[in-house]
């Protein structure tokens, strides 16, 4: 019984190594016959996911952090809306708002 676990583990590993053998075999005769323009292309979609994630850590993750709470509020009012079964209208609010 002890020895399904580490089977299993083995095949998972072989068929990633494998998989991975057959990725680098073809990645490089595709480079070969392309005259590098394989890697070229994988280096620029590489950079691109590189900026975008650091994009994302710089700005996306505290924007999101920043509009919580307006989230927040928006479902809230969505509860409130669902629960009274008629939309919420607001034009009062925003009238008395302007003067």
């Amino acid at each position: 019984m002890e020895t399904q676990p580490s089977r299993k583990g083995r095949d998972t590993v072989m068929s990633l190594g494998l998989g991975l053998a057959l990725f680098g075999v073809l990645f490089f005769f595709l480079n070969l016959v392309s005259l590098g323009l394989v890697f070229q292309v994988s280096a620029a979609i590489l950079v691109i996911v590189i900026v975008g994630y650091g994009h994302y850590l710089l700005w996306g993750h505290s924007m999101s952090q920043e509009v919580a709470a307006e989230r927040e509020m928006e479902k809230l009012k969505e509860a409130m809306e669902a629960e009274r079964e008629q939309p919420y209208d607001d034009r009062i609010r925003r009238y008395r708002e302007d003067y």
